[in-house]
């Protein structure tokens, strides 16, 4: 992910999660916050804004307007 950000190349991020999931073994994807704790510092303004969650509207947010 770093390296592509470097080249200025497109980051897919579930195209890495998976292809890391794979070749590692892993039973699941890491979280977006553990790839964040481990960014260098150098490319961490960069990709922040490639890994920071968007908020997401839960079924109980949506029936409490109604």
């Amino acid at each position: 992910m770093v390296e592509l950000s470097r080249k200025n190349q497109t980051v897919d991020l579930n195209v890495i999660k998976s292809t890391v999931c794979k070749k590692y073994g892993l039973a699941r994807a890491p979280k977006p916050v553990e790839m964040i704790a481990a960014l260098p510092e150098s490319d961490r303004e960069s990709l922040l804004p490639k890994l920071r969650a968007k908020p997401v509207r839960t079924a109980s947010e949506s029936r409490s307007w109604q």
